[in-house]
Parts: C-alpha cells; structure tokens; sequence
C-alpha cells in the first residue's frame, strides 16, 4: 500500500485534515556507462522530491553533477555535488528552476570506479480531489469485544482510492481495525490497523483500493468494516485522487472484433487485447493501425478472441499514439448516425455480419439511418470507397499481420484485382506482400 500520512490544510480560514497520499515514480534506471543521463523537463514536477540511488564501489564518497543546457552554455543545480559512501541523496526543484530546463536535466558521475548512478525516482504528494460524505450516520462505538458493519456498494469507486476511518481510541489495550468484503473475507490488499494506546489516541486508518478484484466487490457488493474492543470510530469516508483510475467491461462476440470508443483512454494491452485505428482507405479497404492504449474521442477496432474483458483506463498515453489521421468516428453516446447519400461531403459505414455469417464481417455503408449503441464507432470516408458493384462490404487489412488470410475476408464475389497493403490498386505487383481476393498474397 502507498505510503500516506495527514496534513493540515488552511482554507477558507479553516484549518482541516486532509490525506495525502505519495505516488513515485521511476525516471531512470539502469547501468551508469558514464554517459549523460538525461530527464526530460515533462517527467519534473515542483516540491516533489528527486531521489539518486548509488551503487558504491569504494570506501570513500564521491561527486555527482546536476545540469542543463540552457542554450548557449551549461548550467548547474550542482556541479560536482560530494555523497557520502554508502549514501544516496535527495533535492527538490522549484517551478522557477523547472521553468529554466529547456528540454532535459542531466546527471553525470564524478567517476565510475567510485560509484555509479543505479535509479533516479521522483516521488509526489498527492490530495485528494475528493473527501466524500461520511458514511457513517453516528459515531461507531465499540465497548468490548468485535463489532462489524455492512457498507453498500461504492459504485463509484476506482482503484487508487482510499477508504478514510478516524479512530479514538481509549485505556490501554489491543486495538484493531479492518477492512474486508461484504461477507467476511479477507481482501486482496489484506491491511489492519494495529495499536496498544494509554488514555486516548486519535489517529486514521486507510485502506487503498489498489487492485481490480477488490475494485470489483466494493463498486458491486460493498465492504464490511471490523473493528476490536475500546475503538470509536467517527468518520469513514472514500477520498479520491487524481491518479485514481477504473476500467470498463468490453464484450468481444464470436467474430473477434468490436467497435470502440470512450470520452476516457483505456490500455488495452492490460486485457491482452488490441485495439486499431484506420489509418487509412482505398475502394473496397480500410487500413488498420495498432495501439496499446487508445485515446479519449477516437474510434477504434478492438481484436480479440470471443468473451468478456476487464479494460484499465489509462490516466496517460504516449502521444506517439495518437491518430493523426483516423477514419473511425467515436459513436460516445447512443444515437443515430446518419445514412450515406449521393451528394453527401462524408460516407459513412457500420461494421457488421449478412445474415448471422461470421466470416462476413466488414463494413458496409449507411443507406438509412442506424442507431448505434454508445461507446461505438463507426466508419467515415469523404469519398465513397464502397467496392464497384456494391455486393461486399469494406475489407479490413491489419497492418500487423504479415502472413495467412486477412482477419476479415470479403464477402462474395471476390474482387480478384491486386492491392496494396494501404488500398492502392496495382496492375503489375513487384515482390512483396499484397491484398488479392480479400487474401494477402507474396508475389516472389
């Protein structure tokens, strides 16, 4: 469980306790060459504490330098910095020094036969954005023995959450609190609260949703709270950060694929799924890029084989990922979208099955209005690309399959001219692998 301790706050006059809790992260780690280790500026966050781990190799200390490029020369936070052996060393950065970083800070060692540089992590307090109500309708008393409450489902709850319970305790004695699953059973993330207290003691236990399993049982079934003789209990309440996160149940069917789209980013790769987007289209194909994790307001094609996943929301994403050019529209809340008519600026195409045919799974164009379920997508061209004659739908091509027949075949008859993997139609293929009769095919 993160560490997490309680500060005092002043707003609005008022001085109030609030939980913090310390998310850390890893900037660097590996083996020191003696190379310039550099920290892009966007990983640096001001009042967090910068913490160097050192690999010791003789028994004095040694130096480290702190630097950046300011555009002209060098500058440093520390030039040649002495630790000593066997220590690490730790500093923070204010917003005007992080403001001065151009683009990276560096760190170098003084010399490798001295020491080497093995981690630099940066660990942040974070308050909640939210302090909740007090599930608690009375103070919670418990004279001897054990005492345990029922508490309804929090369907609202994401993991990183914490469940907040201010205790008093009184005379001298054994002192317990737990959290644990409606019916009795001990959580994924076993935590106690364990204390001998002489007179009266105040203090809070906190217990962190820190996996999906105990997600799960306190968004659908609620949690159970025991607590041990000479304990009072005054407040219990679920304190949400902005590292909190949930996730969202997606349904593959029997055809291995699935529409996708959200207002929030979702890693696929933490369910073994793949998600795509379309990068690009040509008549009778639409080509499909893969990603891990997919970004808020885009459309996606999710692979996979046929069953229920449980999809992380992912509070980042690389921009490297995102679509710059994406032909699924995101469908976020349900409603109709419109049919394909001539004249139109944009066509538009559902993915779908002919009568319940499995292997005809393709896009097909609009041509009256559909009503599509919300977190759907659907396809947009601003030309026409259905196939000539118009009896088959719109082929997928997966960029990332390089062998065997495409994931989607086409639907009768087949169109026997050559593609591209991108859509372009060839008359006279060179060696390489191409689209022919929704097959892809290597011309030697």
């Amino acid at each position: 469980m993160k560490r997490k301790f309680i500060l005092l706050l002043a707003l609005l006059l008022s001085v109030v306790s609030v939980s913090a809790k310390t998310s850390t992260t890893v900037l660097w780690e590996g083996t020191d060459d003696g190379s310039d280790i550099m920290i892009p500026k966007g990983s640096l966050v001001a009042g967090a504490t910068i913490t160097l781990t050192f690999d010791w190799l003789t028994s004095d200390g040694a130096q480290f330098s702190c630097f950046y490029w300011n555009g002209s020369d060098w500058s440093y936070l520390y030039n040649w910095k002495w630790v000593n052996n066997g220590e690490g060393y730790s500093f923070s950065l204010t917003q005007g020094e992080i403001d001065a970083i151009p683009s990276t800070l560096g760190f170098k060692t003084e010399a490798l036969d001295k020491m080497k540089i093995s981690k630099i992590i940066i660990t942040e307090d974070i308050l909640p954005t939210s302090t909740g109500d007090n599930l608690l309708d009375a103070n919670w008393a418990v004279v001897e023995n054990w005492e345990s409450r029922n508490f309804d489902a929090l369907a609202g709850a994401k993991i990183g959450d914490v469940i907040l319970i201010d205790v008093t305790t009184s005379d001298w004695g054994y002192n317990q609190v737990q959290v644990r699953d409606r019916e009795g059973n001990v959580l994924n993330n076993e935590s106690s609260y364990l204390g001998n207290f002489a007179g009266v003691n105040s203090d809070v236990f906190e217990y962190e949703i820190d996996n999906l399993s105990d997600l799960k049982k306190i968004q659908s079934t609620g949690f159970r709270i025991n607590a041990s003789q000479n304990t009072t209990i005054t407040s219990i309440k679920l304190l949400s950060y902005a590292d909190s996160y949930g996730y969202v149940t997606i349904s593959i069917g029997e055809t291995g694929y699935a529409t996708w789209s959200s207002d929030k980013k979702y890693d696929f790769s933490s369910a073994g799924l793949t998600a795509y987007y379309a990068s690009a289209v040509a008549e009778g194909t639409v080509t499909l890029t893969s990603m891990d994790v997919t970004w808020d307001w885009q459309g996606y094609i999710i692979k996979g084989a046929a069953g229920e996943y449980d999809v992380l929301q992912s509070l980042t994403a690389d921009g490297s990922y995102y679509p710059s050019t994406n032909y699924l529209k995101h469908h976020v809340g349900e409603g109709p979208v419109a049919a394909s008519e001539s004249g139109d600026a944009n066509f538009r195409y559902i993915l779908a099955i002919k009568a319940g045919d499995a292997s005809s799974m393709a896009f097909y164009k609009l041509t009256s209005d559909h009503n599509l379920a919300a977190n759907k997508a659907y396809l947009e061209t601003p030309r026409d690309i259905t196939p000539t004659g118009g009896a088959r739908g719109i082929n997928l091509v997966f960029e990332d399959e390089t062998t065997g027949i495409s994931s989607a075949e086409l639907v009768q008859p087949r169109d026997e001219a050559i593609y591209t993997l991108s859509g372009m139609r060839v008359n006279k293929p060179v060696r390489g692998l191409y689209i022919k009769g929704g097959r892809k095919v290597f011309v030697k």
